[in-house]
């Protein structure tokens, strides 16, 4: 499966700088790969990628906690965390487990 990027707003931070933003939500699939879904700077419009924060949606349940970390020298997106999962210890996404029921805030930097 993939992962789907939604777009909020892009744009330059002034009309000289080839070094731009990109904000928007990511979505994940109901099959996580183990190792990390694919992910490069191409996807939201970058040649090269400065800095990516990702912050997930807990929701309502304190019951679970999610983590996801960007893999630079792999090019993957890795989900860390689940239902019983504390801050102190949490183990990848199982293998095909669903993750389709979260979203995560991306706040990029890069160069279009």
């Amino acid at each position: 499966m993939a992962l789907t990027w939604t777009k909020t707003v892009s744009g330059r931070f002034d009309g000289f700088s080839p070094v731009g933003y990109w904000l928007g939500v990511l979505d994940f699939d109901s099959s996580y790969p183990t190792g990390g879904e694919p992910f490069t700077e191409a996807d939201i419009g970058f040649s090269t990628l400065y800095h990516l924060s990702l912050t997930v949606d807990q929701g309502d349940s304190a019951a679970e906690f999610w983590s996801i970390a960007w893999d630079k020298s792999e090019k993957k997106l890795q989900a860390y965390g689940g239902a019983g999962a504390t801050t102190t210890a949490l183990d990848e996404v199982a293998n095909t487990d669903n993750l389709s029921t979260f979203s995560v805030d991306v706040f990029a930097i890069g160069l279009n």
